[in-house]
C-alpha cells in the first residue's frame, strides 16, 4: 500500500502520498535571551519536518507543498 506516516497534529497514521509537509521550529527571538547570549553571538533556530495529514491541515488552514515519493 504505500508508506504509512504519522500526522504531527492528531496523530493520525495515513499514507505518505496523502501527506502536507510543513515545518514546526523555535526560534531564540526572546530579547532576555538575546542579551544573556550576546548580540554577537549566533542564535539558532530549531526546525522540524512534520507530515500533516488532510483534515488537520483543512481544519488549521496549513497549505504546504505535497509529500513527493
Amino acid at each position: 500500500m504505500g508508506d504509512m506516516v504519522i500526522c504531527g497534529f492528531c496523530g493520525r497514521t495515513f499514507p505518505r502520498r496523502r501527506a502536507i509537509i510543513t515545518y514546526k521550529g523555535f526560534v531564540a527571538s526572546d530579547p532576555f535571551l538575546k542579551t544573556v547570549i550576546g548580540k554577537d553571538k549566533i542564535t539558532i533556530g530549531l526546525s522540524r519536518k512534520v507530515y500533516v495529514c488532510p483534515k488537520c491541515a483543512r481544519f488549521y488552514g496549513i497549505r504546504g507543498r505535497r509529500a513527493e515519493d
